[in-house]
């Protein structure tokens, strides 16, 4: 190894050179490195200068290597060729899963994403999932995260996101309760009914109820809960 380190002073060299024969052009080689031209060719230039020989001809179809060229190539291409075979095994071999992190509600990870987890582990056998489960209302930054889901609102420019599920909000009683409490009349002050509202909704609740759900009148009981759906965002 010492030996080949004296023969070709830059292994930097070697990659250019591949990759020129292999383009068929210094231009489409300095593409590849992200680096101009005349880059290329000046680090030809020094590899044909410490070889001793040309490696390269330019005609009037382009560039074509020389006989010394087409064998150096021949022996580099073996050389990387079993070099990338190796370091792929070597990483095949030694990589942990990928750790994918999801910030969600605790109510929608228990009854949306823990009954599909099992055919997400069998389309996706290699990915780790983490979970970051919130309590409460989806608000705040999801730092470290690669995916969230938040309530955000409809004018917000801060993320890339998509919309997971809407939000559709229905008045509902059970048939038992109907029949102890009675119809809700709405110009009523709804004495002796429980009204559940949600606390972020947007839903102006005194002008589509009526006086039943003015809450400085109302002498119905409420129960407040929170609204846990929201849209799904990247980071």
């Amino acid at each position: 190894m010492a030996g080949f380190a004296k023969l070709v002073p830059s292994a930097r060299g070697l990659l250019v050179f591949e990759a020129a024969v292999r383009s068929g052009s210094f231009t489409a080689a300095a593409r590849e490195f992200n680096v101009t031209q005349p880059s290329i060719s000046r680090s030809i230039a020094q590899l044909e200068a410490d070889l001793g020989v040309a490696l390269f001809t330019r005609g009037p179809t382009g560039l074509s290597p020389t006989p010394e060229g087409r064998a150096l190539y021949s022996a580099v291409r073996e050389g990387f060729d079993g070099i990338e075979e190796a370091i792929g095994t070597i990483k095949r071999n030694s990589a942990a899963k990928p750790v994918v992190t999801l910030s969600l509600s605790s109510s929608l990870a228990t009854h949306w994403f823990v009954p599909r987890l099992t055919a997400f582990n069998t389309r996706f056998p290699d990915v780790d999932l983490r979970f970051e489960l919130i309590a409460g209302v989806l608000r705040g930054p999801a730092e470290n995260v690669e995916l969230a889901t938040r309530i955000l609102a409809d004018d917000d420019t801060h993320y890339h996101r998509w919309a997971f599920s809407p939000e559709i909000i229905v008045p509902v009683c059970s048939p038992s309760y109907l029949s102890h409490h009675g119809r809700l009349n709405h110009d009523s002050d709804g004495e002796g009914h429980i009204l559940l509202h949600l606390t972020d909704a947007k839903e102006q609740w005194l002008d589509a109820w009526g006086s039943v759900a003015h809450r400085k009148t109302s002498r119905a009981k409420w129960l407040e809960l929170r609204t846990t759906r929201s849209c799904f965002k990247p980071r």
